[in-house]
C-alpha cells in the first residue's frame, strides 16, 4: 500500500471551553484529564478531508472541552477504500494530532490554568482496536 498524498491544510472548525463548576479538586491528588478522540473523513476527488475531534465532559475534571479540526490531503491516486480508512486514520491522524495538542494546550493556557498538553496517540494501536471492535460487532450480529 503505497499512497503518495501531501498535507495541504489544517482549519479550526470549532472549539468549546467551559470551566466545570461541579469541579472540586482535592488536595495533594493529582488532576486526571479524560479525553475522546473520533477521526472521519470524507473524500471529493483526489482530496480527502479528515476530521479529528477532542470531547473531554468528565466533570470531574477542572474544565469540559470540545475541539474539532479539519485537515485538507491532496492524493495522486486515491486508494482503495480500505487503504484509505487506515491511512487516513493512522497517517493523517498522526500528521494532524500535534496541531490539535497546541490548540487545546494554548486554549487551556488562555483560561490563566496550567496548560493541559494531550498525552501522545499510539494511531496504529488505535486503527487496530477500533477494527478488532468491529470485527466483534459483526460476529455478534449474526
Amino acid at each position: 500500500m503505497e499512497a503518495k498524498f501531501s498535507f495541504e491544510s489544517l482549519r479550526l472548525l470549532e472549539s468549546h471551553f467551559k470551566f466545570s463548576t461541579d469541579f472540586k479538586p482535592k488536595r495533594k491528588q493529582p488532576i486526571e484529564i479524560s479525553t475522546e478522540i473520533s477521526i472521519s473523513h470524507k473524500e471529493q476527488n483526489r482530496t480527502v478531508k479528515v476530521t479529528i475531534s477532542v470531547i473531554s465532559v468528565n466533570k470531574k475534571q477542572p474544565f469540559i472541552l470540545d475541539t474539532t479540526v479539519m485537515g485538507t490531503f491532496n492524493f495522486l491516486k486515491i486508494p482503495s477504500k480500505k487503504d484509505l480508512d487506515k491511512i487516513v486514520h493512522v497517517n493523517c491522524a498522526a500528521i494532524m494530532f500535534p496541531y490539535v495538542r497546541e490548540i487545546i494546550a494554548d486554549l487551556t493556557r488562555r483560561a490563566d490554568i496550567p496548560s493541559f498538553h494531550m498525552d501522545p496517540i499510539n494511531f496504529v494501536a488505535l486503527y487496530e482496536d477500533h477494527q478488532a471492535y468491529l470485527r466483534n460487532k459483526r460476529k455478534t450480529k449474526t
